[in-house]
Order: C-alpha cells, then sequence, then structure tokens
C-alpha cells in the first residue's frame, strides 16, 4: 500500500497530547500503545488505509476536481512546487483545526467544572476538577498551577487561560510555562545548585509524575531521596500510585518495578540531554518538561515529515497505481540521486493521478475536505 498519508502522519508526529483531549480517561493508557505502534519505524508496513478501502470507488470527475484544485497555475500539469504547495497547506490546515479544537475543549472543561456558574473557575473549582487532565499536576500543587494560569492574578482562571495549562502545546504561553516549571523542578531537585539537574536528581520529579511517593522508603532512615547509583539495595520498596498495580509486600516484585521505572525514566532522560553530558541544561530541561510543538516553535520536525511525504507521492506517482498498493512502505530519498530526490523539479499530468486514484487523494484527505466545504458554500 502507499505509504501512511499526510493526514495520518501529521497525528503520528504530534501524538495522542495534541489531538484535544484533557479529560481524564483510563482508555488513554491502551490508546497510548496504539500510538506508539503508530509512530514505529515500520509505519509505512500498517493497513491505515483499513481493509475496506476500495480504490475503484473514487470517482474519477473527484480526482479530476482535486487535480484541478492543486495546479495552480493551470497548466495541466502538478509541478514538484505545487504538490508541496498543497502538502503545506495541508499541514497548515490540520494545526489551525487542532488549536480551535483544543480553545474548544477548554471552554468546555471549564463549563463543566464551574460549579457556580459565573463563567469562571475558582481556585475551589480548579481543585475539585479532577476529571480534567492537567499536566504535571501531579508533580506539584495544584494551587501553584493555578497561579501561574492566573494571568492577570484576579482569583479565577478564563477559558484562555486554563488553555495553557490543558494544552500548553497549543498555548502562546508555552515558553512562559516552560520557564516557570523549571524554576520549580530547580528549586526542589537541584541538590548540589549547579543550574543542572542529572539524572537521579530529576528521579523524584519522575516519580511524583507518576502518582508515586517521591522518596525512597529508605530515605526516612538517612539513606537519601535518591536510588543508589546503578543497582538497586535489597531493601528497595516502591509506594503504590494509582492505577497501576504494584508490589506490595512482595520485596522483590517491588525491586523489579522500581529498577523498571528508573529505567524507563533513564530512556527519557537521554533523549533529552542532547549533548550527552549526562545533565539536563536549561534549554534541555525545558523541553523535557513542556515538548516544543509547531504551536511555538519546533518546525524541523514538520518540515522533514513535508519533505518525505512529497518524495513519497512523487514516487508513487511515477509507480502507477499497481506497483504503489504492492509496496509496503514506498523508501524515503534523501538526495542524491534518487527517484524523488529532494530538489528534483518534477510534473505529473492528470493521467498519471488518475492512474493513483483513491490512494492520491488520500494523500490530501484534509485539504480535500477543506476544499470540499468551500466548493459546497
Amino acid at each position: 500500500m502507499l505509504a501512511a498519508s499526510l493526514a495520518v502522519r501529521l497525528l503520528l508526529l504530534f501524538s495522542a497530547s495534541a489531538t484535544p483531549s484533557a479529560v481524564h480517561d483510563d482508555s488513554l493508557a491502551d490508546a497510548q500503545l496504539d500510538w506508539e505502534r503508530l509512530g514505529s519505524s515500520d509505519v509505512g508496513e500498517l493497513n491505515l488505509y483499513g481493509e475496506d478501502f476500495d480504490d475503484d470507488a473514487m470517482d474519477p470527475d473527484e480526482v479530476g476536481w482535486l487535480f484541478a484544485q492543486l495546479d495552480t497555475n493551470a497548466d495541466g500539469l502538478l509541478s514538484t512546487n505545487e504538490l508541496r504547495e498543497a502538502l503545506q497547506l495541508q499541514a497548515r490546515t490540520y494545526l489551525d483545526s487542532v488549536r480551535e479544537a483544543s480553545v474548544r475543549e477548554s471552554a468546555m472543561l471549564l463549563d463543566s467544572a464551574d460549579a457556580d456558574g459565573d463563567g469562571h473557575l475558582s481556585v475551589v473549582e480548579f481543585e475539585s476538577a479532577t476529571h480534567m487532565y492537567i499536566h504535571h499536576a501531579e508533580a506539584m500543587e495544584r494551587p501553584a498551577l493555578f497561579a501561574f494560569a492566573d494571568a492577570d492574578a484576579d482569583g479565577h482562571l478564563t477559558a484562555s487561560e486554563l488553555h495553557a495549562l490543558l494544552f500548553p502545546e497549543w498555548s502562546a504561553r508555552a515558553p512562559e510555562l516552560r520557564r516557570f516549571l523549571r524554576a520549580h523542578v530547580c528549586a526542589a531537585h537541584d541538590t548540589d545548585a549547579d543550574a543542572f539537574l542529572s539524572v537521579d536528581e530529576l528521579y523524584p520529579w519522575h516519580r511524583r509524575a507518576r502518582g508515586m511517593a517521591p522518596h525512597w522508603l529508605g530515605a526516612a532512615a538517612g539513606e537519601g531521596d535518591l536510588p543508589p547509583a546503578g543497582s538497586f539495595s535489597d531493601g528497595l520498596q516502591r509506594r503504590e500510585w494509582p492505577g497501576r498495580a504494584g508490589g506490595g509486600d512482595d520485596p522483590v516484585l517491588a525491586e523489579q518495578e522500581e529498577e523498571h521505572e528508573y529505567t524507563a525514566h533513564a530512556h527519557a532522560f537521554e533523549r533529552h540531554d542532547r549533548n550527552g553530558d549526562g545533565v539536563l541544561d536549561e534549554a534541555e530541561l525545558g523541553e523535557y518538561l513542556v515538548p516544543e510543538s509547531t504551536a511555538d516553535g519546533a518546525q524541523v520536525s514538520l518540515q522533514h515529515l513535508l519533505q518525505a511525504e512529497l518524495q513519497r507521492l512523487q514516487t508513487a506517482l511515477r509507480l502507477g497505481t499497481h506497483a504503489a498498493t504492492h509496496v509496503q512502505g514506498l523508501p524515503m530519498q534523501h538526495g542524491g540521486g534518487g527517484e524523488a530526490a529532494e530538489d528534483a523539479e518534477l510534473s505529473f499530468d492528470l493521467e498519471q493521478v488518475l492512474a493513483l486514484g483513491a490512494l492520491f487523494v488520500r494523500s490530501f484527505e484534509v485539504l480535500r475536505a477543506q476544499l470540499g466545504h468551500a466548493r459546497q458554500g
């Protein structure tokens, strides 16, 4: 089948957190497994179009209509530049729709927690709204997060102020939230006051974020707040936390689960330690706490995705529909002589697009829906 369409892969890029849903739901844990699978390196091998996708069902007139919309100079050909511009427009359309949806959901969630119906949230209402997923609420007190979100310091949260906590990746206040959290984490966990966080220093924060007790049980006996470097003591036990079975009174199982938790933390730490110096600096810690998204500046991943999609689409158009539907994942060229090299200026006529048929249309599913809306209007 044709490699995953841009509409699908945009979802993969921004993951479940970018798809508005700030409501606590136990099913999210299972859904995350699917997102991880979709985001894996073998994404091209997944049948993202569904078993019942019928290429023959696509009306040639519909393909021709989309071709005409993308052929901006009306020369009867789709150039590399026209395809690139269409993909970029589709990406902007998708991102704008997600941002708008996150704003609407913030307003709906505020209404659901607004006990006195005054259109705002008091600190009491905010603390009582346990159905709302607030980023880092497990790791720090809700009143502190409320104080940050209350930009005008009037003691109440509007929907736009609440939005910064529910969907920080889509909020203009994301850089400000990043600085706020970074200052809190450094004050609480930078034990040697060197302005850097080691993997062990950051581990209590990780435990809090997971709903776990921040300290090891051995801390009460003077063993300190941090795990033993590189190993786990015989007396190590993990506290229970909501939504996950624990080792209980079994010290062996508790130790195994703690080791698993610490390993997961260490892997996340390593991903953010970009210079590999074993500590997180100011920028790395900020990214660890509130990852950058396209909404607040991370354009590199998006541009890489768009280029990859352009190359795959060009390759598919050159292969034709028969070959494209039998390729498990069209290879992404990296320039330098490939069939769809980065700088290659190719053009495709309507006959080639019709040969690809529904697979071509599906590559522009989001854009097609927007253009169809305007067409009906």
